[in-house]
């Protein structure tokens, strides 16, 4: 098997290369707004997928489609449904977030006073969401659920450790960070939403663990 398959390969190239083209005027355009602010777009559902924050943000996410993504691609999805596996997950990500953001700022304008509400809700609907976090964490859940007893090694734990394990671990993690943890600027919605795509997608496809 080769170490990187040619899909993953051109979705790696597209992330890096739109990440040193990308400026203000691309962000304001292309990153995903809250749907009730004047900047939101629908097309926004897809294309916040390919922006990234910083360096750091960009390398996370391209190092767990590295990582990850070629296995699926040859192994188990092939080409065209691995394509269509990274944008589904991807736009369900980004619906979730998107639902839960709408529901949070609802809230906020039964909770505070019109003027400061309004004040407030400016402020969020300047915020967007970007990354292509989403479709890799429903990457790493689809491997997680497919062999769900290999084993890793990670960078920073220095013991092998299951598959399954690891994504049990992602998925709650990101759900107290969802739940519990405010203004951190990070999506856990996202992440959780792309999860909660691949596991449907995958029994829509009939996909079961293979070890």
């Amino acid at each position: 098997m080769p170490l990187i398959t040619p899909l993953v390969r051109n979705l790696l190239i597209l992330n890096v290369l739109i990440f040193f083209l990308q400026s203000g005027t691309i962000i304001q355009l292309f990153a995903l707004f809250p749907v009730e602010s004047p900047l939101f777009k629908p097309h926004q559902f897809i294309s916040y997928m390919f922006l990234h924050a910083n360096g750091g943000h960009l390398f996370s996410n391209m190092l767990g489609l590295f990582f990850f993504g070629p296995i699926l691609e040859q192994m188990v999805l092939g080409q065209k449904r691995f394509l269509i596996f990274y944008f589904v997950t991807g736009i369900g990500a980004g619906l979730l977030f998107s639902a839960i953001n709408y529901y949070e700022l609802w809230q906020m304008q039964q909770s505070l006073a019109p003027d400061l509400a309004a004040e407030v809700l400016r402020e969020r609907w300047g915020v967007p969401m970007l990354g292509a976090s989403g479709a890799v964490f429903g990457i790493i859940a689809a491997f997680g659920l497919i062999f769900p007893n290999m084993e890793m090694m990670l960078l920073f734990l220095p013991v092998p450790i299951k598959a399954k394990y690891l994504v049990t671990f992602y998925a709650l993690y990101e759900l107290y960070g969802g739940i519990y943890v405010s203004n951190s600027g990070i999506a856990h919605f996202a992440h959780i939403g792309g999860m909660i795509f691949a596991y449907f997608l995958l029994k829509w496809w009939n996909i079961n663990r293979m070890n």
